[in-house]
């Protein structure tokens, strides 16, 4: 056997490159990946039931491009058919039923009044309780 310098020996170490460090992870992992996974999953089901409930609602509601359920829109105002709830004051210019009679039913009193462009009153009916 040959033994070796001990002199010798540092001097091929020191010449050597020094190893590379050992590769650092990139990314998400562990508990922070599923974490972020289950965020994902949560928001897609969130919108996933949003737009199912969006859906449900126009389709319930009946809308369309002419209007809302029973109520149309037209060029000169809107045409309902069927019965309607007011909770506010109602202002029109023009109130007529084309095929059966026209019923106005109020808890409190109804009032129908005319005026001119100026609104100066001209008539009224008042119908009390």
């Amino acid at each position: 056997m040959e033994e070796t310098d001990p002199r010798m020996s540092g001097m091929f170490e020191l010449d050597a490159p020094p190893a590379p460090p050992p590769p650092q992870p990139v990314g998400v992992y562990g508990w922070r990946k599923r974490c972020l996974y289950a965020c994902i999953v949560v928001l897609m089901i969130s919108v996933v039931v949003n737009l199912a409930l969006t859906v449900w609602i126009l389709r319930v509601l009946d809308f369309s491009w002419d209007g809302m359920g029973r109520l149309k829109l037209n060029p000169g105002g809107f045409t309902l058919k069927g019965e309607a709830e007011f909770l506010k004051t109602v202002y029109v210019n023009k109130l007529r039923n084309k095929e059966k009679p026209l019923y106005i039913h109020s808890n409190k009193k109804v009032q129908l009044s005319s005026s001119k462009q100026n609104s100066t009153e001209r008539s009224r009916i008042l119908i009390g309780k």
